[in-house]
């Protein structure tokens, strides 16, 4: 069954299957990126969203690192 993807997760809970989940304080960048097991930071969320699911949640706190946004590749 394909997951039900929701443009904004505050409006309700976004499935794992539909992005990379990054937390500063409670993620690891070991960990799959899903909203359990979030990843730290928004390098190694951006590197699992190319080669899965694109988008990227973010969780509501302060993110001290600088983030560069890969070029998407052409159709």
């Amino acid at each position: 069954m394909e997951p039900v993807c929701v443009a904004d997760p505050a409006s309700e809970q976004a499935e794992d299957d539909c992005g990379i989940f990054v937390s500063s304080s409670m993620g690891d960048d070991a960990n799959p990126g899903t909203s359990e097991l979030p990843v730290q930071t928004f390098q190694r969320a951006i590197s699992l969203a190319q080669s899965g699911p694109l988008r990227v949640y973010a969780c509501a706190e302060v993110f001290r690192e600088a983030v560069r946004i890969p070029r998407a590749p052409r159709t």
